[in-house]
């Protein structure tokens, strides 16, 4: 599977998400907002993807901001925090619709370590092995479905 199809199957998770959420909600008002705000977090990734990358593109080291180590550095406490402190559910889903178009993108193309580099990769001044970059998706794994958790059961 391309990395192209990942908003599509981004998406289905995000209603998958939103259903459970509604399940054990039971608020529609609040699955509406949390379903916006992981549209938006999809919105931003692509946003950067598609337009911003254009204005990147004019340095020399050009890279995805919101694909990079750095933004996963900054995503990590922000993410426990909104989900654990905002009490907002177009907060809460716009971290989770951050965090699932990311891990979509990283188990599409993990097995491809040169891919897999291109695309998370670019500011690391070595290579990863495969059971390294095992580990990175396992971590985000482990934190989107904390994320989830936390969110579900609030």
């Amino acid at each position: 599977m391309r990395i192209a199809l990942s908003p599509v199957v981004t998406l289905f998770l995000g209603l998958v998400g939103a259903s459970i959420f509604y399940l054990t909600s039971q608020s529609v008002a609040q699955t509406i907002w949390l379903g916006i705000g992981m549209l938006v977090g999809l919105a931003l990734l692509l946003f950067d993807e598609k337009i911003g990358y254009l204005w990147y593109a004019e340095s020399e080291n050009a890279y995805l901001i919101t694909r990079s180590p750095l933004f996963w550095l900054v995503y990590l406490p922000l993410a426990l925090f909104v989900v654990t402190s905002a009490g907002s559910a177009l907060g809460n889903g716009l971290i989770l619709g951050l965090g699932a178009q990311l891990w979509v993108e990283m188990m599409l193309s993990y097995q491809h370590p040169e891919q897999f580099a291109t695309r998370f990769l670019t500011q690391l001044s070595r290579p990863l092995s495969i059971s390294e970059i095992k580990k990175i998706v396992g971590g985000a794994t482990a934190l989107l479905l904390l994320l989830t958790l936390v969110v579900v059961w609030q």
